[in-house]
């Protein structure tokens, strides 16, 4: 999913970058996360990236701030879900971060 958004961002201007920030609880997740998932930090810095660019193609979680954004499937790398928000228009914080387990589903596709 990931993959398939970024291509149409490059006909556009280049996007202010907006900072990316990770809360305590991501920070945690990832640490708990990291001795069973290689490539972390790569797929984490991957998200950060997208982020950066164009965290509002991902829409919010009805009723809520959050967005969701899932990384791609890759080898050797986990697949992950990650919740965020919007704070201001030049910042975006990570709150929360899941492996995913399984197969892709087709709509992550």
């Amino acid at each position: 999913m990931l993959a398939q958004l970024l291509p149409s961002l490059a006909s556009k201007p280049p996007p202010k970058r907006r900072e990316v920030r990770r809360t305590d609880l991501f920070e945690s997740q990832a640490r708990a996360i990291q001795p069973d998932a290689q490539r972390l930090e790569a797929q984490i810095r991957s998200v950060v990236s997208a982020l950066q660019r164009a965290a509002d193609l991902w829409p919010p979680v009805p009723g809520t701030k959050l967005r969701i954004v899932k990384t791609d499937p890759f080898p050797h790398a986990p697949r992950l879900r990650v919740f965020f928000t919007i704070d201001e228009d030049d910042d975006c914080t990570m709150r929360y971060l899941e492996l995913m387990e399984g197969p892709a589903a087709e709509e992550d596709l």
